[in-house]
């Protein structure tokens, strides 16, 4: 119904004022990490709806396979700044 997009788009309005590079790291997750991506100011439209299809039936909300994604791309990132973590779930 475009509720995840909304929010994306929210995210990233948010991060253009608190980050420097107006890029969101995106995790799709269910059973498993289904996806990721990185939603980027000026190519955003419409950008989560469409991946989100893509990914077909998604299964069950296991908040630690999406928890660990989101460290491991912290800690790879080797940022000492604080992070905003959102998480969006049926």
């Amino acid at each position: 119904d475009g509720a995840m997009q909304y929010l994306a788009e929210q995210v990233l309005s948010l991060s253009a004022h608190l980050d420097d590079d107006g890029v969101v790291p995106v995790v799709f997750f269910s059973t498993d990490v289904d996806g990721s991506t990185d939603l980027v100011l000026g190519r955003h439209h419409g950008r989560i709806n469409k991946l989100h299809e893509n990914l077909g039936h998604m299964g069950r909300t296991n908040y630690h396979w999406a928890m660990d994604a989101v460290i491991d791309h912290y800690t790879a990132s080797g940022s000492d700044a604080p992070a905003l973590v959102i998480f969006q779930t049926d």
